[in-house]
C-alpha cells in the first residue's frame, strides 16, 4: 500500500501545476480587465461632472459638462 501512495501523490501534485499557472494567468487577466473598467469609469466621471457628483465623487464639483463639438468627438473616440 505504501508503494501505491507515493506515485498517486506525485501524479496529483504534478496535475496541479498547470492548473495553478492557468489560475495565475486568469487572475492577471482579471486585474487587467478591472483596470480597463476603472479607467473607463474615471473617464466618464471626468467628462460628466454633474453625474460624478450624483454618484458621490465631488472632485469635479467646480466644473460643468462641456458640450462643444471637440469634446463630443473626444468622448466618441474614447468610447470606440
Amino acid at each position: 500500500m505504501k508503494h501505491l501512495v507515493i506515485p498517486v501523490f506525485l501524479a496529483a501534485s504534478l496535475a496541479c501545476v498547470p492548473v495553478q499557472s492557468v489560475v495565475a494567468q486568469r487572475r492577471g487577466e482579471s486585474q487587467q480587465l478591472q483596470r480597463v473598467f476603472d479607467a473607463a469609469w474615471q473617464f466618464e466621471k471626468a467628462e460628466a461632472p454633474t453625474f460624478a457628483t450624483t454618484v458621490g465623487d465631488h472632485r469635479h464639483n467646480h466644473r460643468l459638462s462641456s458640450h462643444r463639438m471637440e469634446d463630443s468627438n473626444r468622448r466618441q473616440t474614447m468610447r470606440e
